[in-house]
């Protein structure tokens, strides 16, 4: 950070105001007293509680920040100043949240990104104002879930926890360091997705793995709150047909069964923690080994 700008000028030195929830959550904004709602809330649910046990014993820590959504990614690289000690309000326009690194102090933006990402796969980010390929170090990383509670009004079906749990599996992921990308084109984030769906999938053909991942999981977590309308896709917001609406029935597309036989792999204690929940209506998990 020395050789950009001065470090109490930068995000990163925002979230150092952060305050623990528990274990290795913590929060920082102004409206941490929701998250926090948000957050027990999560916790009145199997699923959830799966998910939070998880991070819990990650290794790395995971922040939510409630007002930095807005910024630039030249932001939170630190390659440009934020308001000191006063990031620029989250909108309450759009439904939005995002995963991006938490660097320590030091420690370049980009390369805390590459620690999220697996071994084998590279993030794009930029390096002397010019695009780059980081290759990823499997390491993990500390990763903080930019995410507003005002934000999540009127969102589709989409609830606040439901776009909360969303990102924390995405931040587990990044801490876990098994982020992987691939160019998708005309996707609406960028055109940079964790990881690529084969077009084999329904709904999900221009859907990264990683989102691929949240979605499922946030669609059991719905299933345990009685919901039946389950979301079919990220780039575009459908509900899942009710035809594959059933656990089976949506294992019976080899494509997504082997995609959830690689998560079982990738995260085995968040997959054995959502297997045993047979009970709950939608779950694919519990139905691969039924």
């Amino acid at each position: 950070m020395a050789d950009r700008i001065p470090y109490e000028n930068t995000l990163a030195a925002y979230w150092e105001q952060r305050r623990r929830w528990e274990g290795n959550i913590s929060v920082v904004g102004r409206q941490s007293q929701a998250v926090v709602g948000d957050l027990n809330r999560l916790k009145t649910f199997k699923t959830g509680r799966a998910l939070l046990s998880c991070v819990q014993v990650c290794g790395k820590e995971i922040l939510i920040d409630t007002d930095s959504e807005t910024l630039s990614e030249s932001q939170y690289s630190g390659e440009k100043p934020v308001p000191k000690l006063e990031p620029k309000l989250a909108s309450t326009l759009s439904c939005n949240a995002r995963v991006v690194a938490w660097p320590r102090k030091g420690v370049d933006y980009w390369s805390t990104n590459a620690d999220g990402t697996a071994v084998g796969s590279t993030v794009a980010g930029r390096s002397n104002g010019r695009l780059t390929e980081f290759p990823g170090t499997g390491k993990g990383m500390r990763a903080a879930v930019l995410y507003a509670p005002s934000r999540f009004q009127n969102c589709f079906i989409l609830t606040r926890v439901d776009a909360l749990f969303h990102e924390l599996v995405h931040a587990y992921r990044a801490a876990r360091g098994h982020i992987t990308s691939c160019r998708v084109e005309g996707d609406d984030y960028e055109g940079v997705a964790e990881g690529c769906v084969a077009g084999q999938i329904p709904h999900f053909q221009r859907t990264g793995m990683g989102e691929f991942y949240a979605i499922v999981l946030t669609n059991v977590l719905r299933s345990e709150r009685g919901d039946t309308r389950l979301r079919g896709s990220h780039a575009s917001h459908i509900v899942l047909p009710e035809e594959v609406a059933d656990s089976q029935a949506f294992l019976a597309n080899t494509a997504q069964k082997n995609a959830l036989l690689r998560f079982a792999a990738e995260e085995p204690l968040l997959f054995r923690k959502l297997a045993v929940l047979k009970e709950i209506p939608f779950n694919p998990f519990a139905a691969l080994f039924s």
